[in-house]
C-alpha cells in the first residue's frame, strides 16, 4: 500500500515531459518514420510546493521517513492527462528535492517526479478527440441533440417510411 503525499503542488509551476512511447526511424531522402513502440511510459513531471512552516515540515518527514530519503513510490493528485487532480504513482528523481525558496513564513520546495500514467480508456479518448475535431469545445451540448435527431430519423421517420 503506498502513501499518499497530502500536499498538492501549485498547478501553475507544472513542466510536463512525456515518456517516448514512440520511435522514430530516419531515412535518406524522403520523410521520417514513426511508430509507437511502448505503451504506459512514464512522464518527467516537475512540480513546486507553497507550504507554511508546518506544510514544510510535513513535506520535510514525509519525504525522509515514510519515503526513506525519497527511494520509495507515493501517490500523488496531479492534473495532467485530466483537468481535475487524479491519483498517480510517483516516485521523486534523485537529487531534484530542494528548498528553492524562502521568506518568512513561506516555503518553496521544488522537485522533479517521474510519474506513471493513470489507467486510460484509450477509445473513450479517441472518441472525444473525433468529437471535439467534429463539433469544438461545444460539442457536448450540441451531441444530445444531433444525437435526438438520429434516434428520430432510424427510430421514428425511416421505419414508416417502409
Amino acid at each position: 500500500m503506498l502513501t499518499k503525499l497530502q500536499l498538492s503542488p501549485s498547478s501553475a509551476s507544472y513542466s510536463v515531459t512525456d515518456g517516448k512511447g514512440s520511435i522514430r526511424t530516419i531515412l535518406d531522402g524522403g520523410a521520417s518514420r514513426y511508430r509507437r513502440d511502448l505503451i504506459g511510459v512514464n512522464s518527467s513531471v516537475k512540480v513546486s510546493w507553497l507550504c507554511d512552516r508546518d506544510q514544510y515540515r510535513y513535506f520535510r518527514a514525509f519525504y525522509r521517513s515514510l519515503l526513506q530519503n525519497g527511494s520509495k513510490a507515493f501517490i500523488l493528485d496531479l492534473i495532467l492527462d485530466n483537468p481535475t487532480p487524479v491519483p498517480h504513482t510517483c516516485r521523486f528523481i534523485p537529487g531534484s528535492v530542494s528548498l528553492s525558496e524562502q521568506s518568512g513564513l513561506m516555503y518553496v520546495v521544488s522537485a522533479e517526479l517521474e510519474v506513471e500514467p493513470s489507467d486510460i480508456d484509450e477509445d473513450a479518448e479517441a472518441a472525444f478527440a473525433f468529437l471535439f475535431s467534429m463539433f469544438g469545445s461545444t460539442w457536448e451540448t450540441d451531441f444530445p441533440h444531433i444525437e435526438s435527431d438520429l434516434d428520430n430519423i432510424i427510430n421514428v421517420e425511416l421505419p414508416a417510411d417502409i
